[in-house]
């Protein structure tokens, strides 16, 4: 699934699985706010508990701030299935 879903400056694509999304406007979100908002659409469960943003693990995902052009991804730790 791939599509786009407007919130509020510059496009950001998120990633889950199989799954992605391609978003404009979501500049100074959390990874929480996106998560919340993407749960469903993009079939993130708890598994997924890694988040990379433009391919680096982020540590602490309530206190980063998207920023124009970041790529989130939504992983689960390697070894699990499904």
């Amino acid at each position: 699934m791939e599509g786009k879903l407007q919130f509020g400056g510059g496009t950001n694509k998120v990633i889950c699985g199989g799954e992605n999304m391609t978003l404009d406007d979501v500049a100074d979100r959390t990874i929480p706010e996106i998560r919340a908002k993407l749960t469903e659409i993009l079939n993130i469960t708890d598994d997924h508990q890694i988040v990379l943003v433009n391919g680096r693990k982020i540590g602490d995902p309530g206190s980063y701030k998207i920023m124009p052009g970041d790529e989130i991804e939504f992983v689960k730790p390697a070894g699990q299935k499904g």
